[in-house]
């Protein structure tokens, strides 16, 4: 089914997976479920920044900061968005995180006898007006929505973190973002189904 194999979609782990950015990461965090609707639906749901704090305990509230050359939507990120997420690093903890949207394809529906296809969102930590903080901190977070073809979309997004700061972040906020990305995709998952039973 998955275009990965189990040791990549093993959500209980640290490994580094690589990203377009970030090819060769000192960790990776992971989540990874089934979706009972469609990619465009949850492809939606990624992109409509105004609704994350319905949905997603690691990220109470996420805002456009710039949007993007022509962009119309002041909810939606698309390529080229810049936004800040609002982030639950634990129950005392909420900080804030600039980010940049840097890949939306368009949706990608299965038709009869083709290989499942998947659809690819992105978005990168944004270090733009502060040069050594590219250097200290690199991070790209990858969203992959395959349509099975039945009505369902397997869902796998991760995060992978690079540069100096990102031994520290292991550390000391690991294990925390493991389970953090973990109840990512099944908030996502309850959300969209919620959705389109409604």
């Amino acid at each position: 089914m998955s275009k990965h194999d189990s040791t990549f979609l093993d959500t209980s782990t640290l490994t580094p997976r690589p990203s377009p950015t970030v090819p060769k990461p000192t960790f990776s965090v992971l989540g990874h479920t089934i979706i009972n609707a469609s990619p465009a639906k949850v492809r939606d749901a990624l992109l409509d920044l105004s609704n994350y704090g319905k949905w997603n305990t690691f990220i109470p509230s996420a805002r456009i900061k710039r949007p993007a050359a022509g962009q119309t939507s002041t909810t939606h990120m698309q390529q080229g968005t810049q936004f800040e997420f609002r982030v639950k690093m634990s129950e005392k903890s909420i900080t804030s995180s600039k980010e940049l949207c840097t890949f939306v394809e368009p949706v990608k529906v299965a038709s009869e006898g083709d290989e499942k296809p998947t659809t690819t969102l992105r978005w990168c930590f944004d270090s733009s007006g502060v040069p050594l903080l590219g250097y200290l901190l690199r991070a790209e977070h990858v969203n992959e929505l395959t349509d099975l073809g039945d009505g369902r979309t397997e869902y796998v997004h991760w995060e992978s973190f690079g540069g100096v700061l990102a031994t520290l972040i292991k550390w000391f906020s690991g294990k925390g973002l493991g389970q953090s990305f973990r109840n990512w995709a099944e908030e996502l998952k309850r959300y969209v189904e919620g959705q389109a039973s409604g």
